[in-house]
């Protein structure tokens, strides 16, 4: 998991790992929508695309969406986590408990906040401007994303 190798890695593995989670993330929105969000269905049964709402209430703060393009959606979440962390990093520490902390020590801050603005960077020299929406991965943190246990910078698998 990346959350127990993120702060074991070299910058040029952090600089990989970013290039690679950009690119995944770019190809599972690659695919052709007009939107990306939840699917709702209108009173008359049509349906539209809408904001992306979290299934748990105590992540109701997190809604956002739609986005009408991949580098918007990329951008969405290191955005509002380096908002959360800037106005309120204890809150932060605290919504996010359960996978900050290895043992009893706490994973490094400052490298995510610079993981996020390199997300936030990359997207936009990533994605087409003009590409489709794709595929959305709502679920997208430490937890989930499986690296290579001989080479921490290879990404193996994405959970959801």
């Amino acid at each position: 998991m990346l959350g127990k190798v993120a702060r074991d890695m070299s910058p040029q593995q952090q600089e990989t790992l970013i290039r690679d989670l950009t690119a995944l993330e770019c190809e599972l929105l690659s695919f052709g929508f007009k939107k990306i969000g939840h699917l709702y269905r209108e009173p008359d049964g049509s349906f539209v695309v809408g904001p992306y709402v979290p299934r748990y209430p105590e992540m109701w703060m997190r809604a956002d969406g739609p986005w009408t393009s991949p580098a918007d959606y990329i951008r969405s979440t290191p955005e509002w986590e380096l908002k959360f962390m800037e106005n309120n990093l204890q809150g932060w520490i605290n919504y996010h408990e359960s996978i900050l902390y290895e043992g009893e020590k706490l994973i490094d801050t400052e490298m995510l906040k610079q993981f996020y603005r390199l997300i936030i960077a990359l997207a936009g020299l990533i994605v087409d401007p003009d590409a489709p929406c794709g595929i959305l991965h709502v679920d997208w943190d430490v937890l989930n994303i499986i690296m290579d246990k001989n080479d921490h910078s290879r990404i193996v698998g994405i959970l959801d």
